[in-house]
This record gives structure tokens, sequence and C-alpha cells, in this order.
């Protein structure tokens, strides 16, 4: 049996140190990656991110991570994105791009607009690993104050390899103002004054919106499912 070889890149945004606390406390030997060429040797990665997608997509252009990225995914290798890390996995991103005259062409809706990642008047492109845009969530529904700040309820919608042998209702820890809106992917969402995805799967893509690593109990038991996988 192949061992799992576990990294978390690091890009300078991101709780990399909390998510490779989260595996030591499983069990699971993980390195942090600074150098896209390492990313070869490894079977599992996770994408974290914490601020805003332009400016995390311009560091990963900036450092090679973008094709690095593409590439291991591309080949049949796991990757996890947690938070701003599960958006980045998608197409493109309406953060910070437009006047409010603007929202309405391009971020409402179910279109999809890509764009390059140093447009001003377009959405900024993501990987593009899954399908959709990425949203403010007032744009997708959600009713409650921003950002969506601490525990919520993540309701499993779709069997899939990271919620096995976890409840159908669990509490997980979030901190964003953007998301996904529910779609084919998704795998589990959250419904507070609006309804948006929590969890997504595409083979071996994987995505959370909200922190494994600061969601105790459930939250292990889901990092150890994305290692499991193969």
């Amino acid at each position: 049996m192949n061992v799992p070889k576990v990294c978390v890149i690091d890009y300078g945004i991101g709780n990399v140190s909390s998510v490779i606390a989260s595996f030591d406390r499983i069990g699971i030997q993980c390195s942090p990656l600074d150098n896209p060429k390492d990313l070869k040797g490894a079977s599992h990665v996770v994408l974290p991110g914490v601020g805003a997608f332009g400016s995390a997509m311009n560091r990963l252009e900036e450092f090679g991570w973008v094709s690095a990225i593409r590439e291991h995914a591309n080949n049949g290798n796991a990757v996890l994105g947690i938070c701003l890390g599960m958006q980045l996995l998608a197409e493109a991103s309406c953060e910070g791009i437009f006047p409010a005259l603007h929202l309405t062409k391009y971020c409402q809706g179910n279109s999809t607009v890509s764009g390059s990642s140093s447009d001003t008047d377009g959405p900024v492109t993501g990987l593009g690993l899954i399908s959709g845009t990425v949203k403010s969530l007032k744009d997708i529904g959600y009713g409650g104050r921003l950002p969506h700040i601490g525990w919520n309820t993540v309701r499993v919608t779709r069997d899939g390899t990271l919620f096995a042998g976890l409840p159908d209702e669990l509490e997980m820890y979030f901190v964003h103002s953007y998301g996904l809106e529910v779609c084919p992917l998704t795998i589990a969402t959250t419904s507070c004054a609006g309804e948006f995805s929590a969890a997504i799967q595409s083979g071996n893509i994987f995505g959370t919106q909200f922190h494994p690593e600061k969601s105790s109990k459930y939250g292990l038991g889901l990092l150890r499912n994305f290692v499991n996988w193969s």
C-alpha cells in the first residue's frame, strides 16, 4: 500500500501552520511546500487561503503555482481547497472587482464570466479546476451579516469521501464574505438566511468553505477522509 504524501502549499496567504498541526493531530505527516517544483512528489495537496481572491491569484501566478497545481490535479492527484483556497479552485471570482452598477451584469444570476487576474472591469480568473464563479454571499441570497463568521450547521447533501463516517449534520467554523452557489458539485450546504455551498467535490478535487483545521473533531475527521482518498 502506498503511503500518501500530504503537503500544504505555502504561498504566503493561508493558515499553513494550523493546517499542518491538524494533520499532525491525526497522525499524518504533512509538509509545507514553498516551491512549485516540489509538488510533483505529493499525492495529496492542500491549498489554504485567507484574504482577497485577486491578491491570492496574483501570488500563485507570481511564484509559478498556477500551472503546477493544474498539472497536479490533471494527473489525478488529490487537491483540497480550504476557505479562500476552495474559491480559488473556481473559474472566476467577482470579489473586489466591480462598482455596484457592474454587479448585475457580471456577478448576479447563473452566468460565468472569465477574465484575467489583472482585469479591473471583469471577474478575476481562478484555477478553473471546478466550474462556477465566486460571488458575494449577498448576491447568492445570504441575508445575514458579513462577514459570515463562526460556527454553523453543515448539511451533507451527497455521499462523498470527505464526510464518510461523519454525521449528516455537523457544526463547522466559517470566516468569509464570498462563496459558491449550490450546484451539481455541492456535497454539503450551509443555510444561514440563505443557502450556499459548504463543500464541493469534482473527482479528485475537493473544497470546503469552512475551516476543518478550526472545526474540532469533525474537521479532523474530514482531513483524515481526504488523506484516505486514492
